[in-house]
């Protein structure tokens, strides 16, 4: 159950998900009606459903592809149905744990995968309304050797309780890039375990044969002073130059390309380097500033009394081959401007001779190692190639030197 304010006042709502033998739809209940029906709707129980009223659905607050949705009214009647034998089974769309890296961030997708680590639960608090929130991480394994770290909420991360060599399955969980690639489990989304499936009956078997004693590949960089993998020496040697990316035409394909690329800044878009966005956890969306002054999130149906700016910076950056227009989103901006988006703002509207200092002295002509991300995109109905910077950090000359030290080796030899 989740409350919202908005022009016309006060309101709660609850989502849930129907299925059965053809497919999945969302139904929603606003107020009195999700009073009467949040307590008596569970989780695997089988219900006859009448009287509600078709809409059509909205993709940015559904994980479900069906074009329209239900919502409960006065009028509508819900009897559970003791008949349960012939329940059909949940549809999942299993992503590997390897692909998760060339997905873009808030897409939902199902997951399975075995439980390798399960961290002790915290609790956390909005910085927006200061309510506290339950949180507990898990990490699941594939085959595809990689770890994946989970973030799971509430009552699901207060009752989780599996042993680690578990399968679970997750419907519903979002793509978070907060320094790097994580899942969240969204509010609509669920976990099933040790499924009685194929796959999982699988993925148990090469877990307890094999996989229990290799070594796992993670997408989220752990908190801590340990070094930026763009800066290890294997890292260097798998470089790309400007020219070399455009030689081998990365980012023209289907799929996305990813590359590592040493290159100088050397100019920042600064007249419109961020965006208004919504106060809640996990939610990023663009507000709207309203007549009475306050924020309006759409998404979350909440005003908020000011926004939290985040990054969209375009910069240009340069190497000996080439040049190429990157952007960055918050946290590779963060870590280039040395601040946040907020504080820029006040920087440049309060002190415009130490804003221009800071750009002109302090990044710009200033040399970085990169982690791109090249993708095709229409502009003006033209195709080209978008680049996107999905890792940042400074040079270590140190691996520098010794990157170039056996680059010469192999040449002699």
């Amino acid at each position: 159950m989740r409350t919202y304010h908005n022009s016309k006042g006060d309101g709660k709502l609850f989502n849930c998900n129907f299925l059965d033998e053809t497919g999945e739809i969302r139904a929603t209940g606003f107020n009195d009606a999700a009073d009467k029906f949040y307590d008596l709707l569970q989780e695997g129980k089988v219900y006859y459903i009448s009287r509600c009223r078709m809409n059509s659905a909205k993709p940015q607050f559904s994980n479900l592809k069906h074009q329209y949705e239900l919502q409960f009214d006065r009028d509508t009647q819900i009897e559970e149905c003791d008949d349960d034998n012939n329940v059909p089974k949940l549809h999942f769309d299993f992503v590997p744990l390897n692909e998760i890296q060339n997905l873009d961030p808030n897409a939902i997708i199902d997951v399975i995968g075995v439980l390798k680590d399960v961290k002790e639960l915290k609790e956390i608090t909005a910085r927006s309304t200061g309510k506290p929130f339950n949180r507990r991480d898990v990490v699941i394994v594939d085959p595809s050797h990689f770890a994946m770290n989970i973030s799971l909420w509430n009552k699901d991360a207060v009752e989780f309780n599996l042993p680690s060599g578990s399968v679970i399955a997750l419907k519903g969980a979002k793509v978070q890039d907060f320094g790097g690639r994580s899942l969240s489990l969204t509010p609509s989304g669920s976990i099933t375990f040790n499924p009685d499936t194929p796959e999982s009956h699988k993925l148990k078997g090469w877990y307890d044969s094999q996989g229990v004693n290799e070594n796992f590949k993670s997408l989220k960089q752990e908190d801590g002073p340990a070094r930026s993998s763009l800066n290890s020496i294997p890292a260097i040697l798998e470089r790309k130059t400007i020219r070399q990316a455009e030689m081998e035409n990365l980012g023209h394909t289907s799929n996305q390309d990813f590359f590592n690329l040493k290159a100088t800044v050397t100019y920042l878009k600064t007249d419109n380097f961020s965006y208004p966005a919504c106060l809640n956890d996990g939610c990023n969306r663009k507000v709207l500033e309203q007549p009475d002054g306050t924020w309006r999130c759409e998404k979350c149906q909440a005003n908020h009394h000011h926004p939290n700016h985040r990054y969209i910076l375009t910069c240009s950056v340069l190497d000996e081959t080439g040049q190429l227009w990157l952007t960055l989103f918050d946290n590779e901006a963060t870590k280039l401007i040395g601040m946040s988006a907020g504080d820029l703002i006040q920087l440049k509207e309060n002190e415009n001779t130490s804003f221009k200092k800071l750009i002109d002295t302090h990044i710009s002509m200033k040399e970085f190692a990169f982690r791109l991300r090249a993708r095709l995109d229409e502009y003006n109905g033209q195709e080209r190639v978008r680049y996107t910077v999905s890792g940042l950090s400074e040079l270590d000359f140190k691996n520098e030197s010794e990157a170039l030290c056996k680059k010469l080796d192999e040449i002699l030899i």
